[in-house]
Order: C-alpha cells, then structure tokens, then sequence
C-alpha cells in the first residue's frame, strides 16, 4: 500500500509540475507587456483627470515620493519636495488648466518600467481670467512600486501656442 501512494503522490507532483509549466507559458510576453501598457495608460488617465479637474493632491499622488525621483521642467531640475511644492504653489495661480494629450507614446522596458510620450495642448487659466496656450511634450518613467504604478521621472517642455493667436 505504500508504494500506491507513493507512485500517486508522484503522480499529483508531475501532473502539478505539468499543469504549472503549461499555464506559465500560455501567457505571451506580447500579453505582458501589453498588460503593463494598460497599466501604465490608466496612470495617465487618472493624471490627466486630476488636472483637468484642478485636483492637486491627485496629481501629486501620482508620483513616487522617493529619492530616485526626479523632474525637469521647462529647464528646472526637482527632487520630490520641490516638485510638490512647485506644482502646489503652480495650482494655487491658476483658476483651470484644460489639458489635452495628442497620443500617448508607451513603451514597456520590464515588467515593472515604463516610459510614456505625450505631446500635449494646454490652456492656463490664472485666477484673474487670463488664458495662456501652450503646446509641448512630457515624458513620464512608470515604475511598478509595491504592486502600484507611479511616475519616478517627468519631464515637461511648454511652449506658447500661437496656432490660436
């Protein structure tokens, strides 16, 4: 009688092993990167709502709070500090700032990276009424921290828009 249950329990361990194997390789790495390209998409979304919706600490959130962060914007280099105090102090100037992105550019380095391409038109509506257009391009890196996607990097170049002048 042992040997029977040791031949099935062998016999559970290869059909585990088998099972295991096959369902690891159905899945592509076309469908994994694809996977984090949503991923990192979604995170662009929910940005884009934060400020078109004027909401600061969405926009912030959004961002990894850790020393690898970095930004550059319009020539100014930030840590994270200075990016959350900048970007506050930027919102609190600004009555709306209608934000549209052409296309997002994605593309998956791993797993848990991503870089992300945007050429953007933006109105900046300061609190006096007064419109300012501007063209430009961002670029985010996406990294996957503890299950959740971040930004670690930006960075932004304005431009005045005078296609509406």
């Amino acid at each position: 009688m042992k040997t029977n249950s040791r031949y099935f329990f062998v016999l559970v361990c290869v059909i585990f092993t088998i099972s295991t194997l096959f369902l690891s390789c159905t899945r592509s790495p076309e469908s994994d990167q694809q996977a984090v390209k949503e991923s990192v998409l979604s995170l662009l979304d929910t940005q884009l709502k934060a400020v078109n919706g004027h909401d600061v600490d969405g926009v912030i959130a959004l961002f990894n709070s850790s020393p690898e962060f970095l930004a550059c914007l319009d020539g100014e280099i930030y840590n994270y500090e200075e990016f959350v105090n900048a970007e506050r102090e930027g919102f609190k100037l600004l009555k709306s700032v209608p934000t549209k992105w052409d296309t997002a550019y994605v593309r998956v380095l791993s797993s848990d990276l991503a870089i992300a391409l945007m050429p953007f038109h933006q109105i900046q509506i300061d609190t006096c009424g007064v419109k300012t257009r501007w063209t430009g391009d961002v670029t985010f890196i996406a990294k996957r921290i503890n299950g959740e996607w971040k930004n670690i990097y930006v960075h932004a170049v304005h431009r005045p828009d005078t296609s509406k002048l």
